[in-house]
């Protein structure tokens, strides 16, 4: 059976991770990169949304990995990054020349897939007016979507829409399943719902 842990543990789980030396984000960014593999082609574009947090630095890393396997990556970064995990990642894309875009008027190409790394599952407010905007945008596109962790918007414990929430083709969660990934509303939202554990060792397991 697929572990199921509450966000408190998800979060010591985080902490005692980075303690060991183990990189949890790279192993996210891996399995994200590793799933578009498996069904898209070097051909197809990849628009990576990209959210100021640790969602975000996820979504970055990915798109590093996906650049390195020589995918068509576009960067959507509505907004500023602000987490040091994804202010660094963001450093190795600049490095590595990958496209950025700050509006969708900006797209040039219509994306295959669209990765969702706007908000993860530390979410708890009410989006602001300007997030739910962009996360309706996003929707418009009609463009099968990859959310990491949790649609954004969506909070994956207790199924509260934040104001608005992506509509996910389907949704890659990392280290445990969510609950309401399976039940009404986020059912609907989440898609097909993948758990990847990220190998993570028996020691750190609650």
């Amino acid at each position: 059976m697929l572990p199921l842990y509450t966000l408190t543990q998800l979060r010591q789980i985080e902490q005692k991770a980075e303690q060991a030396g183990i990189d949890l984000m790279q192993r996210a960014a891996r399995s994200i990169a590793d799933r578009v593999t498996q069904h898209y082609s070097q051909q197809d574009t990849i628009l990576i949304a990209v959210g100021t947090g640790n969602n975000g630095g996820d979504a970055l890393w990915a798109a590093l990995n996906l650049d390195a396997r020589d995918y068509q990556v576009i960067l959507f970064i509505p907004q500023p990054v602000k987490s040091s995990a994804a202010l660094n990642a963001l450093t190795f894309c600049k490095a590595n020349h990958l496209l950025d875009i700050n509006s969708l008027t900006q797209l040039t190409t219509r994306p295959s897939l669209i990765v969702d790394g706007l908000f993860g599952i530390g979410l708890n407010r009410s989006l602001s007016e300007e997030w739910q905007a962009i996360i309706q945008q996003l929707n418009n596109l009609n463009t099968p979507t990859l959310a990491i962790d949790t649609p954004s918007g969506l909070d994956a414990y207790t199924g509260e829409v934040y104001g608005a929430t992506i509509k996910a083709t389907a949704t890659l969660t990392f280290l445990s399943d969510k609950p309401a990934l399976h039940c009404d509303k986020g059912l609907a939202l989440a898609g097909e719902t993948i758990v990847d554990t990220l190998d993570l060792p028996k020691n750190l397991r609650p």
